[in-house]
């Protein structure tokens, strides 16, 4: 699974483009931690990654709908 993607333009929406930089430190995180366990955690880790992408792209949506669309 690739990492959440940080589209949002921090000079427009500083904001929001820190919450996704966040996201994306939290899924490294969370590949350490998968890595440290030989990827033995019964699908949590996996599941919070994809959490992790779907509230990237809220945000991504979000910055569109500050934007006006």
């Amino acid at each position: 699974m690739p990492p959440p993607e940080q589209n949002v333009a921090p000079g427009v929406h500083p904001d929001i483009a820190r919450a996704q930089y966040f996201i994306g430190q939290a899924n490294q995180s969370i590949l350490s931690a998968q890595n440290a366990h030989g990827y033995n955690l019964n699908g949590h880790a996996e599941n919070a990654r994809r959490l992790l992408d779907q509230a990237s792209a809220e945000l991504k949506a979000a910055a569109l709908t500050a934007n006006g669309g």
